[in-house]
């Protein structure tokens, strides 16, 4: 069991939700979640966005940032960003003021 699957797990059990609203399972590896999470081709965020309007979209489960960062380059006006995870939420931040996007 990973490390974070555990802390996972025992925020999940100890109801630790209830108290703070926010997760810290991936947050303490933001920095390096972009190097060992496997991407998606932009292939396919084409084909699942395709019969949308593009208007606002939102990116639930969100992590660094780089499913809105892809709905933002197809053509989104705005993307909403949800994670549990403030650390992720962060990075989502920083991902963006850098590229010059707005999420």
């Amino acid at each position: 069991m990973t490390q974070s699957t555990q802390q996972y797990g025992n925020w999940v059990e100890n109801k630790k939700y209830d108290e703070d609203g926010g997760l810290n399972v991936f947050g303490s590896y933001a920095d390096d979640y972009d190097n060992f999470r496997p991407t998606y081709p932009s292939a396919f965020w084409t084909d699942l966005t395709k019969d949308l309007e593009l208007g606002t979209a939102v990116d639930l489960c969100a992590g660094t940032g780089r499913g809105a960062k892809e709905l933002l380059n197809i053509g989104f006006s705005s993307v909403i960003a949800i994670d549990a995870d403030k650390g992720m939420l962060g990075r989502i931040e920083e991902t963006m003021v850098r590229s010059k996007k707005k999420v």
